[in-house]
């Protein structure tokens, strides 16, 4: 299991089917704390640990836009924050699965505390477990603006 642990900004991208570590020190784009990516398809981002990352503006754990085909699972995101979606934001993104993750202490100051999606479409979110998430706005745990087709399993979305 990798942590990704960024007080700053993204250090991590995408790089021969894994996940790397930056150098950078900030992020200029004030948009995914722990990964950023844009424009990617056919990706599975598993076994990854997303803790204490921070942003001014979206994904303080994963940031992702115009990606389609995105596996996220069996990952946990410990304590990010943003401003809309603290573990996870997506934006205008498609056929993506969240699968068997972990949302734990998870701050957006505006909507989606663990996770928010914008303009976005066929969006599966499954067995996850969500803890102390919160947001001052909207759902301390997914907020869905202007989306369609999204599926939440409400059995383990209620713990």
């Amino acid at each position: 299991m990798d942590i990704n642990f960024n007080k700053k900004g993204t250090f991590s991208y995408w790089k021969k089917n894994k996940i790397k570590v930056g150098k950078k020190k900030t992020n200029i784009e004030k948009r995914g704390g722990g990964l950023f990516l844009l424009n990617e398809n056919n990706r599975d981002i598993r076994n990854q640990i997303f803790i204490f990352n921070r942003q001014v503006k979206d994904g303080g754990g994963i940031y992702l836009n115009n990606c389609t085909n995105i596996n996220i699972k069996n990952c946990a995101f410990i304590f990010n924050y943003a401003k809309w979606g603290g573990g996870i934001y997506l934006e205008m993104c498609s056929n993506l699965s969240i699968y068997n993750n972990i949302f734990l202490l998870n701050f957006a100051f505006r909507d989606g505390g663990a996770i928010s999606i914008s303009y976005s479409e066929n969006v599966s979110i499954e067995r996850n477990i969500f803890f102390f998430n919160f947001s001052f706005r909207s759902n301390p745990k997914i907020d869905i603006h202007k989306s369609s087709n999204i599926f939440i399993d409400e059995k383990v979305y209620n713990r």
